[in-house]
């Protein structure tokens, strides 16, 4: 018998000749195909006998209290309430009863058929019986008494529970209602409470160490979700109620079906359609959902979210703020959407929508700017017509080599690019064909990154080759209908692309719903642990992958290994071409983008900073054009000296900056502003080649804004002791605190930090580098930025940043210091930003020169990963980079210091029972590879299986068993594992059944 599964297109047609014709028919094709008889083995376990499902199939009760749901409306009729009541009365009249008698003895019971005034009491014919056996005041004992009437559960209850009056858990509920109700609206206080409901249902259990039954869960579930609803029908502002929302709708999935849950989730978006957190939490559950996952019908849960976007985008009197978060929900939405498509075995769509939003928003002709039509809707099916002929025209597109944009296209420029050709790739001829079927499918799934046109020849029958409009058009539909704030598409693209976040000056990362992070499929360095001895070693701490830390011109140009780099481990995967896209595209989009004038100069450094990683032969020729073209931008003329300084060309390097400095005198005076980047940019570079005096005379240079030829007007100012004649230095203090001032006025926070920054270096070098006089000048530039910018701002993190490079540098170059001293102000830094990356390498390279390795266990600990603890405010804004970085640092722990292979492995297990790394991709297939070089193939199968039930969108997970973890696999356990995949309508380029019926 062959199981039909939806949503399953069929993998070929037979007698369709041409891929136009194939393209044409994709639409008419049935969404259903069978399934090969082994698609319908749905063992919870099928290939570990020894590992249990994670999958919950327990009976959901549907029950819960009578009232109304404050989040849809909705009213909730049940019967459970009147059940408690009734319990509640009996309760309490047997308890006055037993409070009016007073036993001269502890009672207990005679495990007799006789009882003593002759009735029969028939005892229970097996332990499980008796187990099985729930009592109104407690869990039955050993003996099959109640637990309250034995000798030996009294000293439990005992000890489990205050025996005073005060103390009882009672009259602790009642003072948490007393606070409820004289405060409403106290969110906390409402969390108290509902948490409270478990040591409750615990008492009624007898103990706190026994786990509770089915019953028991669903039954207190019950409880609190009437408990949310009561305290969601007080709360006042955003974050109480999605903190009650999420928080119910965790208790809802013990009692609630699939479909419920999944109305109550839209129920509450259509309430609170600005919050960030709820729209995550809401896909998180549905691309978790092991069971019931399906690739179609999780896609269409995310085009349910952009309507629901675009229908709270039109209701009235919404606030530019508000406005702004729907508009930013929207575009993660989007780099959701993507990430899973790629993922899942869809790239070519996944690209084709970026492309389609960029051109979308950037290069719209003029016409539909200018001229707006009758009505709204109109206008907008007008711009989509528009944008289907000229997608269908298959012209190239923005990324593509020769795309001129649909402007252009619409003025009449532009043709379709000559015909491609896929790489020849076939079966190689392997005893293994499941393995050589695996190695054919990724290399398949590589060269599908890019979108076929219908006029190439494509070697494979795939009508997902073709990205159509129709494909699209969904997301273009619900685009909103305000003008769209570009950063934010900037941005989102820049995450799809697994790059470091970008940022216009000044903006926050914080709270940004771009985090690609939990998306990252980063391929962790997992070799066993290193010893710290020697330089190599010591530089691996800089070595980190993902980051987290503001950018600064130290991290984007970085190049060597003894300092931070923004791009990490990524460009390594690119140079190969191996990237999430391909390096052309990427190249070529973020060219056009800054071409188009997007991002101002920032995106452009970003650019440069990009190529010097990929391309470093070409990217002086890409930065004289973009000088070229933009002559005033001494931010440019930066990055340009920052690329000689990376490359060893210090005194090219120092030719640019003197230039760009004498002519700043010559520009307007938001340009001359910027100037300030080329003194920061050269004095770091002076000091970082250990030349101190010659740093500070730069620094006495910076009042004349410009430098003589010879560049060492103030060299007879400072002796070799770095002494400095007193007037000179109080001229240079005294023009970089104006500058300061000026840049205040301005609201302009990173020339702020830049001045702060020259100030504390130029304190730390006329003090004979001296640590404590540069502590003392970074405590006051941080007072004096905190009262112009908020202590968690771009400026005050950027500041940290710079001086936890200072302290490194004086490590480094300083014979005699305290490491006691730089360890204190890098925990106060880490503190504030216990997710920087940057703080945190620092903190671990320190440690590591002292072998005390424990420090940096326990600042991640307690301070990097407990930051968040036991709040539930703040838990969903937890983030997985910390994890990747403890990870990191124990991999590269030494034996001595403590680390072997059962910590590296409970770091792990830390990650991935936390909510950021509970479903991230990356963490699992690091944890399995670990185990692998660790010789453990059993435990390497339990944790993959462990992960492809967390991620089960997650392609390159599934395909670990036909290849890392291949060994030991039967060829039914294989063929199970194909038809799972199908059933989860993961995309698969070579139909693995067919292949081995046609090469026995």
């Amino acid at each position: 018998m062959v199981e039909e599964v939806p949503q399953v297109r069929q993998y070929a047609t037979p007698g369709i000749e041409s891929t136009q014709n194939r393209t044409a028919l994709k639409r008419s094709v049935q969404k259903t195909a069978a399934v090969p008889k082994f698609a319908s083995f749905k063992s919870k376990q099928p290939l570990l006998e020894d590992n249990k499902s994670t999958d919950d199939s327990e009976w959901r009760s549907s029950e819960g209290f009578r009232g109304q749901d404050h989040i849809t409306g909705d009213a909730v009729d049940t019967t459970y309430g009147a059940s408690v009541k009734k319990h509640r009365a009996t309760t309490n009249q047997n308890s006055a009863i037993a409070a009016a008698y007073v036993p001269l003895r502890p009672a207990k019971a005679r495990n007799t058929t006789q009882g003593e005034r002759g009735y029969r009491v028939k005892s229970p014919s097996s332990d499980d019986q008796r187990q099985r056996h729930r009592s109104l005041h407690g869990r039955l004992g050993n003996d099959g008494n109640s637990s309250y009437g034995s000798e030996s559960s009294t000293s439990d209850y005992e000890d489990d529970w205050p025996q005073s009056a005060a103390e009882s858990p009672q009259n602790k509920r009642v003072e948490l209602l007393k606070i409820v109700e004289n405060d409403p609206s106290n969110c906390d206080a409402w969390l108290k409470l509902i948490d409270y409901q478990d040591v409750l249902i615990r008492m009624g259990s007898g103990s706190q160490n026994l786990a509770l039954t089915r019953a028991e869960r669903q039954s207190n579930a019950a409880v609190k979700i009437s408990m949310y609803e009561k305290a969601l029908s007080k709360a006042v502002t955003m974050e109480s109620k999605e903190t009650l929302v999420i928080g119910m709708m965790e208790e809802g999935s013990t009692i609630w079906d699939s479909k419920t849950l999944s109305s109550k989730w839209q129920g509450a978006l259509q309430t609170l359609p600005g919050s960030s957190r709820l729209w995550t939490k809401y896909l998180d559950f549905r691309q978790t959902d092991f069971s019931n996952f399906r690739y179609e019908e999780t896609r269409a849960s995310y085009i349910e979210c952009f309507l629901l976007l675009r229908n709270a985008e039109k209701l009235p009197k919404l606030t530019a703020t508000e406005r702004y978060n729907i508009q930013a929900i929207y575009v993660h939405v989007v780099l959701r959407l993507t990430l899973f498509s790629r993922e899942a075995g869809y790239p070519e769509r996944a690209v084709a929508t970026w492309q389609a939003l960029l051109e979308y928003e950037i290069y719209r002709p003029s016409s539909f700017l200018t001229q707006r039509m009758a009505s709204e809707n109109d206008h907008e099916k007008a711009l989509l017509t528009s944008f289907e002929i000229f997608w269908e025209s298959e012209v190239p597109r923005i990324g593509d080599d020769g795309a001129l944009g649909w402007a252009s296209f619409e003025a009449g420029s532009g043709a379709p690019p000559q015909p491609t050709i896929d790489a020849n790739t076939s079966l190689a001829s392997k005893p293994d064909k499941f393995g050589s079927w695996a190695n054919l499918e990724r290399q398949r799934a590589l060269d599908s990154r890019v979108s076929a046109r219908t006029i190439d020849d494509v070697e494979e029958n795939d009508p997902y080759r073709i990205v159509l409009f129709s494909d699209v058009r969904d997301v273009l539909e619900n685009y909103p209908t305000s003008l769209l704030d570009r950063s934010l598409l900037i941005a989102g693209w820049l995450a799809f692309c697994h790059l470091p976040p970008w940022t216009r000056d000044g903006e926050s990362q914080g709270t940004m719903v771009l985090d690609s992070a939990k998306q990252f499929e980063a391929h962790r360095d997992t070799s066993k642990v290193y010893d710290h001895s020697g330089a190599e070693a010591a530089h691996r701490i800089f070595q980190v992958s993902p980051i987290d830390h503001e950018l600064s011109s130290e991290t984007l140009f970085s190049t060597k290994r003894d300092w931070i780099s923004a791009f990490g481990t990524l460009p390594h995967r690119y140079t190969m071409d191996n990237g999430p896209v391909k390096v052309g595209l990427l190249g070529r989009t973020l060219s056009a983008l800054v071409e188009a004038g997007l991002g101002n100069d920032t995106l452009a450094e970003y650019l440069l900073a990009l190529e010097l990683q990929l391309s470093p032969d070409t990217v002086r020729r890409i930065a004289k054009k973009l000088i070229k073209n933009r002559p005033e931008s001494l931010r440019l003329y930066n990055a340009y000296a920052c690329i000689e300084y990376q490359t060893m060309n210090e005194n090219r390097a120092q030719n640019v900056i003197v230039s760009a400095i004498n002519n700043s005198r010559n520009l307007g005076e938001s340009s001359q502003d910027d100037a300030i980047f080329l003194w920061r940019t050269w004095v770091w570079g002076t000091l970082g080649c250990r030349r101190p005096k010659e740093a500070l005379e730069r620094l006495l240079a910076y009042p004349d804004q410009q430098v003589h030829d010879n560049r060492s007007a103030h060299e007879m100012d400072v002796d070799e002791g770095l002494r400095v004649r007193p007037a000179v230095l109080l001229r240079a203090r005294q023009a970089l605190s104006a500058s300061l001032d000026h840049f205040f006025s301005l609201a302009r926070p990173v020339h702020s930090f830049i001045a702060c920054d020259l100030l504390i270096i130029l304190t730390y070098l006329s003090n004979s580098v001296s640590l404590s006089s540069a502590l003392e000048a970074f405590t006051a530039s941080l007072a004096s930025l905190s009262s112009y910018f908020p202590s968690d701002s771009p400026a005050h993190e950027l500041l940290h940043q710079s001086f936890a490079q200072l302290l490194y540098h004086h490590a480094n170059h300083v014979p005699l210091f305290k490491p006691a001293t730089i360890r204190e102000t890098l925990t106060a830094s880490v503190a504030l930003f216990p997710h920087n990356t940057v703080l945190l390498s620092v903190y671990a390279w320190n440690e590591t020169r002292f072998r005390v390795d424990d420090r940096v266990r326990t600042i991640i600990n307690d301070v990097v990963l407990g930051s968040t603890m036991g709040d539930r405010r703040k838990e969903d804004k937890e983030s997985v980079i910390p994890h990747y970085f403890s990870l990191h640092t124990e991999l590269n722990r030494s034996l001595i210091a403590g680390s072997n292979s059962n910590t590296v492995r409970n770091t792990f297990e830390k990650a991935i029972s936390d909510t950021a790394g509970a479903h991230c991709v990356g963490l699992w297939k690091s944890y399995v590879l670990f185990e692998m070089e660790e010789g453990d193939l059993k435990r390497a199968r339990s944790v993959w299986w462990r992960g492809v039930q967390a991620c089960p969108w997650a392609k390159e997970l599934w395909m670990m068993g036909f290849q890392e973890l291949r060994v030991g696999m039967r060829d039914e356990e294989l063929k199970g594992l194909y038809g799972m995949m199908v059933e989860k309508e993961l995309r698969m380029h070579v139909d693995l059944i067919e292949l081995l019926e046609t090469n026995p």
